[in-house]
């Protein structure tokens, strides 16, 4: 996904219904916004999962916001190991050889990276450019996951 929406219509015929809609919240999710029609509308949240049970008329839209935002997600343990940065659900590799594990804050990735495009940035020191790992091709070089223990090291000295 490169937008931060989800837009659901809702058809049927005859009279308007009840029912409740579902949304799974996807945990890195940090806050989410629903409105119909335009409208925010009240939701619960249950185990992962949005619900917005009411009266639908026949041509509502749902509309779902969940802000994509930076972030470092360990694969070891939080603060130690091994990252990757990601956008909202989207895991973000960086072109290799160009010092970008270096140049990245890993505590605050949107200190560090400039936004280019939709899920594309550029470190704000130096030139290393980050994308979608999707958009690379196959033998394009690349770095998805970087080393926190020198960073770490550094840090706790």
């Amino acid at each position: 996904p490169a937008s931060d929406k989800v837009t659901v219509r809702v058809e049927f015929t005859g009279e308007n219904k009840q029912f409740a809609l579902k949304f799974r919240k996807p945990a890195w999710a940090q806050e989410v916004r629903l409105t119909v029609a335009g409208k925010a509308v009240d939701f619960t949240l249950t185990d992962g999962w949005i619900i917005a049970d009411r009266d639908w008329k026949s041509g509502d839209e749902a509309v779902l916001t969940i802000p994509m935002k930076l972030r470092a997600e360990s694969i070891v343990a939080k603060g130690c190991g091994v990252a990757a940065i990601l956008e909202g659900p989207v895991v973000l590799a960086s072109e290799t050889g160009k010092g970008a594990g270096k140049e990245t804050d890993f505590c605050c990735p949107a200190c560090s990276l400039e936004k280019v495009s939709a899920l594309h940035y550029k470190n704000k020191k130096g030139n290393a450019a980050w994308k979608p790992f999707y958009e690379y091709k196959e033998n394009e070089p690349y770095h998805l996951y970087f080393s926190l223990n020198e960073k770490l090291k550094k840090k706790g000295e």
